[in-house]
């Protein structure tokens, strides 16, 4: 994955997924990639659990643990079944996201959280829609097909909830 921006957001320390330029096709680049992007949006579901002051924005770190875990574990059983050894420690970018929220609460931290899966989960759809037009191993095929509509589902509660939020003034 090649990023053309430097121009990180000051609230979640990244670049808008507009300025992506190539996603990983590559069967072991994809897998890594969605790995990582999933350990870090159950990280970061935890974190909302205990510092998220809005109901709705609980309840979609809830759903989020919950439906990235199950397919984190579908990540792993690709990657096992390719051999291909699962990615160490979360890249330093991920590392950052973690950090930064972990820093909030309350108000402050549900605005971040939603605007980080708001363009999180835009980047990742963008990527799933790569992958299952380009690549061409079927069983990475079929787990983008039914990760895709999850990620759209979550891009669209955090887009209804992130209407209801106002920013402290």
């Amino acid at each position: 994955m090649a990023a053309q921006s430097n121009s990180a957001d000051p609230r979640s320390g990244m670049a808008p997924p507009m300025n992506i330029i190539a996603v990983a096709t590559e069967p072991q680049n994809f897998l890594a990639d969605a790995l990582h992007d999933g350990m870090l949006e159950v990280a970061l579901a935890e974190l909302a659990l205990r510092q998220a002051s809005d109901a709705e924005v609980k309840a979609l770190a809830e759903k989020t643990l919950i439906d990235r875990s199950q397919a984190n574990n579908r990540l792993m059983d690709l990657m096992r079944a390719r051999h291909i050894p699962p990615p160490g420690q979360l890249p330093s970018d991920h590392r950052k996201m973690l950090e930064n929220l972990s820093r909030l609460s309350g108000p402050a931290f549900d605005l971040t959280y939603i605007h980080h899966k708001l363009m999180s989960h835009e980047l990742q759809a963008l990527r799933f829609s790569e992958q299952a037009r380009s690549g061409t191993n079927p069983d990475i095929a079929a787990f983008t097909a039914n990760t895709l509509p999850i990620l759209q589902q979550h891009m669209l509660a955090a887009r209804a909830i992130n209407g209801k939020l106002r920013p402290a003034a």
